[in-house]
């Protein structure tokens, strides 16, 4: 028999529940309302619908299939081992749900490598460089990608990725996003709107001492205002391009198309491109 979340509260209160009890261990669970988990727990299959959020404050185990339907949401705050526990069964993720990770419990393992599912929307939140090697490609993620906290590095060559699609990427706070480092390849980079409105230390960029043809795609507009690098310390590659859909607005930030690389670069802008404040 499963359980179903019956209104928002406490993984602990009975009233959360539709059985009025806590949820016993390998019961099924299905949220749709916003539910803590300020216990641990072991669980068969969980559900999280429209409607729902679970806040895994603490580890939340699931044996049999984690599935996120419509807009639901699930949030990770708790630096339990995530491949024995929330990712240890089988991944089905909506395209339109959305995972926010406040804590990991390893940054050198990817989150590509412990989910069988694409994504939908997914926001990073964690301090310190979580390496991702590749899984992301060519094109797992179908939602939008925020970054507002730490250093999330798409390929630093563990996976060789040579093409990447993503949607809507936002970095902010102090993210940043590094989407092509370490040994010599092409790259091939479609996304849609890219805003980079941080503030941290470190540069967002796309290739970084990584020698090879690099083109990027933006079927949307391009809002740098914060420190940028297109491509940095990459030798001399044949060509590097960048064709923007939309409009290009540059209001801040130390801006680098190419930095320490001898290409030949060709920009194209089909709609505005503006400079203002202090870039």
């Amino acid at each position: 028999m499963s359980v179903s979340s019956v209104a928002d509260g406490n993984w602990s209160v009975g009233a959360t529940w539709s059985t009025g009890q806590v949820p016993s261990c390998g019961q099924d669970i299905v949220i749709s309302h916003i539910v803590t988990a300020n216990v641990t727990s072991s669980n068969g299959n969980v559900t999280i619908n429209s409607g729902g959020n679970l806040i895994a404050a603490n580890a939340v185990t699931v044996s049999g299939t984690f599935t996120i339907t419509g807009t639901g949401i699930y949030t990770h705050s708790n630096a339990g081992d995530a491949s024995t526990t929330i990712f240890a069964g089988a991944e089905s993720l909506s395209s339109t749900s959305s995972m926010v990770f406040n804590q990991w419990y390893n940054l050198n393992v990817p989150l590509g490598s412990l989910v069988g599912s694409t994504f939908g929307d997914i926001t990073f939140n964690v301090a310190g460089t979580w390496q991702q090697d590749g899984y992301f490609a060519p094109a797992k993620v179908l939602g939008n990608i925020v970054i507002s906290a730490g250093t999330v590095v798409m390929d630093d060559g563990t996976g060789m990725t040579t093409s990447l699609t993503l949607q809507d990427v936002t970095i902010n706070g102090t993210g940043n996003l590094t989407v092509c480092s370490g040994a010599n390849r092409n790259l091939t980079l479609t996304t849609n709107d890219f805003t980079d409105n941080g503030s941290s230390a470190t540069m967002t960029t796309i290739m970084s001492s990584c020698t090879g043809i690099l083109n990027w795609t933006a079927l949307g507009n391009v809002t740098l205002n914060d420190d940028f690098n297109l491509i940095t310390s990459s030798g001399s590659p044949a060509s590097v391009t960048m064709a923007v859909s939309g409009n290009l607005d540059i209001t801040g930030g130390d801006i680098d198309f190419l930095e320490s690389t001898n290409a030949p670069f060709t920009l194209t802008v089909t709609g505005r491109t503006s400079i203002t404040g202090n870039p």
